[in-house]
C-alpha cells in the first residue's frame, strides 16, 4: 500500500492535490460540526455525516446461557477524523456513480436497455460494447467540462461561517490534460 501511495504521488499529482484540498475544506466544515454536502453531475445530492459512535454492551439471559450483544448508536457530534478521511474517496465514488447513471441514461436513449454494472465496471451485451465505449467517453468529457471542484467549493462555502469561508484554500491548479483526447483513447474504464 505504501508503494502504491508513493506512485500515486508521482504519477497523478493533480489528483493527489485535489484530495488534499478536499480534506482541508472538509476539516473546516467539521470544525463547525457541519456535515458536508455536494451535488453530483447527475443531480444526486450527497450528504456526508459521520457521527461519533457510542457502544453499549447488553447482556441477556436466554435459556441456560447469557448472550452478550453490542449496540452501537450514532451520537450528535460529527467524527472529525472520519469526515476528513472519508471526503476524498466519497467524492470520487460519487463522481463514478454519476458517470454510471449518466452513461445508462445516454445508452437508454440510444435503445440499449440491458446492463450489468457494479461501481466502475460496465457491462452490456457484446453487440452494444462499441456503443457503450463511445457513450462512456462522451459522458466523461461532458461531466468534466465543468469545474467540479469549484462547484464543490461553492456549495461548502454556503454552509460555512464567514470566519471559515475566508479560510478555504485556493483551488488546486489544473494540470494540462486535454479532456477531448479521452474520446479517441483505446482504453478507458473496465
Amino acid at each position: 500500500a505504501q508503494i502504491i501511495w508513493e506512485q500515486i504521488d508521482t504519477t497523478v499529482v493533480k489528483a493527489r492535490e485535489a484530495m488534499e484540498w478536499l480534506k482541508q475544506v472538509t476539516r473546516l466544515a467539521a470544525l463547525e460540526d457541519l456535515p458536508i454536502t455536494w451535488s453530483t453531475p447527475s443531480g444526486f445530492q450527497v450528504i456526508q455525516a459521520y457521527r461519533e459512535v457510542t457502544a453499549r454492551r447488553i447482556e441477556t439471559k436466554m435459556s441456560e446461557g447469557i448472550v452478550k450483544l453490542s449496540l452501537q448508536e450514532d451520537g450528535q457530534q460529527l467524527n472529525r477524523r472520519r469526515q476528513k478521511s472519508g471526503c476524498s474517496p466519497n467524492y470520487v465514488h460519487s463522481l463514478d456513480s454519476a458517470a454510471m447513471a449518466l452513461t445508462v441514461c445516454k445508452m437508454k436513449s440510444q435503445g440499449v436497455h440491458h446492463f450489468a454494472m457494479v461501481h466502475d465496471s460496465y457491462g452490456v451485451h457484446a453487440s452494444n460494447v462499441q456503443k457503450l465505449s463511445k457513450c462512456l467517453r462522451q459522458v466523461f468529457v461532458e461531466m468534466f467540462q465543468d469545474d467540479l471542484l469549484e462547484k464543490f467549493r461553492d456549495e461548502i462555502y454556503a454552509l460555512l461561517s464567514v470566519k471559515n469561508q475566508k479560510k478555504i484554500p485556493p483551488l488546486p491548479a489544473k494540470g494540462n490534460l486535454n479532456l477531448e483526447k479521452v474520446l479517441d483513447s483505446d482504453y478507458f474504464f473496465a
